[in-house]
């Protein structure tokens, strides 16, 4: 899914259920680490911090993030990416 279709989705949807859906189908990186960290939108947010790999990226958006609730989804998603990279030794 390109940004512009998101972007599409966003627009046009008021139900917060068809904006999610859309950040679970995006496959681009830049763009999942760009929502989790400029969307106006908490649940956004929170989806998008989830699905990336980048351990800089995560602890920044943990460090930054105005909002409790990614904090904390940033948080539990350091630990599995550390814990997933210490089983792969």
């Amino acid at each position: 899914m390109t940004p512009e279709t998101y972007e599409k989705i966003k627009s046009l949807s008021t139900n917060h259920y068809a904006s999610y859906t859309a950040v679970w189908d995006i496959k681009d990186k830049a763009v999942l680490e760009r929502l989790a960290e400029t969307d106006d939108d908490p649940g956004i947010r929170r989806i998008a911090v989830s699905r990336i790999n980048d351990k800089a990226v995560v602890r920044r958006i943990k460090k930054t993030d105005p909002d409790l609730s990614v904090r904390r989804v940033a948080g539990w998603r350091l630990y599995q990416i550390t814990r997933r990279k210490r089983n792969e030794r």
